[in-house]
């Protein structure tokens, strides 16, 4: 849209989005875009393929740039008066080249940088007043507090980006730059408030405030900005601020809205004039208040407001935040899935709508049961309840009878759950519920597939009589943590076929686990953390790939037979671990690829040569790193070394070549050898890309490094 390629058709029949998406899909299904996997994200990323990309580079020219790409001879030879289309890293030191210095006929400019790495260059602001011509500009994680006014002369700029930037304010400024169809200050956490500008870019489609949580004002007649698709953020002002009418101009929002302070409306025709009714694209809405419940609230006020505030049909999400009235208008049912904050709600309506899926209630503190009908949601899989100090639990005879997820957090006054809940919950996670005492029955442990129970100190799980000895049980994760009076039925499940992870936590009573549990064949990972009692471990987990174990000071030994064998990733942090690593046989763990110790350091010579992650960590009386602990380890990729006061010594004959990530912290004697330039350990650090050593302080940044 930016540079003109997806046109407005005359009679207006599809918005220009709508129109570019379909372009998109296009070049998608022709191969010339393709998804890619080398992100770690939620978010889809599209790449070219590089024959596509190396033929536009070739057919584009001189009028395409990418000085980060340049070797210096090109830089010097480079025609940079035929540049239409730049971009360069942020942190490349371009600035005194001649490349800089003849911006005129640029059409897109994009300065890219690595997350946590902002940058600034004063040359930058110099260079904007000559690139009259832009339509692109992208400037994510500049280091300005404000944007120069010298942004006026934008004229034709279309595309704004200045995400992750530690902006204040914009410039009024901006109110020049009418073609502007995008701005994204997504990140931009100390922005305060929008220019009054702004409302006079009416050709705006995006604006993206997502992650502005310092945002507390934005300038009346928001409304002008008719052609607004994206809008994340509506926050209502006081008497001669933003007014929630201006809503009603905005008909064509899509995707999500967060409507802020509706405690600042005084008039509820505004409510009512807003329309949002009309809003057909909104697919998740939030409503929120002020969370300030010291101060007197107008129940009332807040009550009719809400009222007057039903979204359209088309609505997947609603989630209200903060609401001081007593109850919900009935519209509140059908959209509904999220309540938090409301400390004043008692109860909601007993006509929840037959097509809610999920439902999350929290920060709720005078609601103490779910309305009647439960029998009835034959759609609702998820149930997640938090931080309801009053909510005592659910009526034996109403309850969801589909329900496959369910969630209990910080629920003080709970003390039992009906066994019929449980008829068909898959997954269920408890957490701080302290008079929680019993939950269920082996049917449960029949249809479980993943479970935690955390702080829940009167716990016994099974109750007296309760018999699980003959269950199947088809739990695949489970957690347990804080139990107070452990009496979890491990003892009595025979047949955990498809348990592969168990995590126990802050079970003081717990002295042993029996070995029927561990050595079941699909158990992969085993967690055991802050156990006071717990003694040893029992043999026979040989299928185990990944054991972690902590905090357990009555732990003195490992077990009897070892290690098991099959061992991927193991950590002992245990300070009162007297046994010898000769014992362990780390040797014979083949396909160790990650070893983190505490307290003891591992002798020469019997690291399996699988390894590719090493942590040592804790180790008072340690002083030297031998060659010998490293000198077999070509596969090692991450060392790391951490609160080892007395380390002083690497091995002379350097590190391993392979070695990718070095990180150091807690150990002064040998940070001051890595000194930039001052330390005799400083060169060690010229073949490793990612370093991480915090005490080297500023000096960091000037590393060549990324971490």
């Amino acid at each position: 849209m930016a540079e003109g390629f997806v046109k407005q058709r005359q009679n207006g029949a599809r918005q220009m989005k709508d129109m570019g998406d379909q372009y998109f899909r296009d070049l998608i299904s022709r191969g010339l875009l393709q998804q890619s996997t080398s992100y770690g994200s939620n978010e889809l990323y599209f790449v070219m393929h590089d024959l596509v990309h190396d033929l536009a580079q070739y057919i584009a020219g001189e009028t395409c740039c990418n000085f980060e790409n340049l070797i210096e001879s090109e830089k010097k030879e480079r025609n940079f008066e035929k540049a239409r289309y730049v971009s360069s890293s942020a942190q490349n030191d371009f600035r005194r080249s001649q490349f800089l210095q003849k911006p005129n006929s640029w059409r897109t400019l994009l300065l890219y940088s690595a997350p946590g790495r902002p940058y600034y260059d004063h040359s930058l602001p110099e260079c904007l007043q000559k690139s009259r011509c832009l339509r692109v500009l992208s400037l994510p994680f500049w280091r300005t507090s404000e944007f120069p006014n010298s942004i006026e002369k934008l004229k034709h700029l279309r595309y704004l980006d200045l995400s992750w930037s530690p902006l204040q304010c914009l410039p009024n400024s901006v109110r020049s730059l009418v073609y502007l169809q995008t701005m994204i200050l997504f990140g931009c956490n100390e922005i305060k408030e929008l220019p009054a500008g702004i409302v006079d870019l009416v050709d705006l489609h995006h604006l993206d405030i997502r992650g502005t949580d310092s945002l507390q004002k934005m300038p009346p007649q928001m409304g002008s900005l008719k052609n607004l698709l994206m809008l994340p953020k509506f926050i209502v002002g006081q008497s001669d601020g933003l007014r929630l009418k201006e809503l009603s101009n905005l008909k064509d929002l899509r995707g999500k809205l967060l409507i802020e302070d509706l405690h600042n409306v005084s008039d509820v025709q505004d409510a009512c004039e807003a329309n949002l009714f009309k809003i057909e694209g909104l697919e998740e809405l939030t409503l929120a208040w002020t969370n300030d419940f010291q101060t007197s609230r107008d129940e009332s006020n807040e009550l009719q407001v809400l009222r007057q505030l039903k979204p359209h049909s088309n609505l997947k999400r609603l989630k209200i935040d903060s609401y001081g009235g007593l109850k919900f208008p009935s519209w509140i049912c059908s959209p509904m899935e999220c309540i938090t904050d409301c400390p004043l709600l008692e109860s909601l309506t007993d006509l929840l709508p037959l097509t809610l899926e999920t439902l999350t209630i929290s920060g709720c503190d005078n609601f103490e049961r779910l309305p009647n009908g439960l029998h009835n949601l034959t759609s609702l899989k998820k149930l997640d309840i938090q931080r309801c100090k009053k909510f005592v639990g659910f009526l034996v005879t109403d309850f969801p009878l589909h329900l496959q997820d369910l969630t209990l957090i910080n629920l003080e006054a709970l003390e039992s759950l009906p066994d019929e809940l449980m008829m068909t919950t898959e997954d269920v996670h408890i957490w701080g519920c302290p008079r929680l005492k019993s939950f269920s029955t082996g049917e449960l442990l029949a249809r479980l597939e993943e479970s935690t129970v955390e702080n829940s100190e009167k716990s016994e799980f099974l109750r007296e009589g309760d018999d699980s000895s003959t269950v199947t049980v088809n739990l695949e994760r489970t957690s347990v943590s804080g139990l107070g009076k452990l009496n979890f039925p491990i003892d009595c499940m025979h047949n955990l076929g498809r348990l592969c992870y168990l995590l126990i936590c802050n079970c003081k009573s717990l002295e042993s686990l029996p070995e029927r549990l561990l050595s079941t064949s699909t158990l992969k990972t085993l967690v055991i953390r802050r156990c006071d009692n717990l003694k040893s471990l029992p043999n026979g987990m040989d299928n185990c790939t990944s054991l972690h174990i902590s905090d357990c000071p009555a732990i003195t030994s490992i077990a009897g037979g070892g290690l098991p064998p099959n061992l991927k990733q193991l950590e002992i942090d245990c300070e009162g671990l007297k046994q010898s690593t000769l014992e362990w046989r780390l040797d014979t763990l083949t396909s160790l690829e990650k070893l983190e110790i505490h307290w003891i350091c591992p002798p020469d010579d019997l690291l399996p040569t699988s390894l590719k992650t090493l942590s040592i960590e804790r180790v008072g009386n340690l002083e030297s790193i031998s060659q010998g602990l490293l000198q077999n380890l070509a596969s090692l990729q991450k060392l790391r070394f951490r609160n080892c006061p007395n380390l002083k010594n690497l091995p002379k004959e350097g590190l391993p070549p392979s070695l990718e990530v070095f990180e150091m912290s807690g150990c002064p004697l040998l940070e001051q050898r890595f000194l930039k330039e001052k330390g005799d350990y400083w060169p060690l650090l010229s073949n490793i890309p990612k370093i991480n050593i915090p005490s080297i302080g500023p000096r960091w940044w000037e590393l060549e490094f990324v971490f």
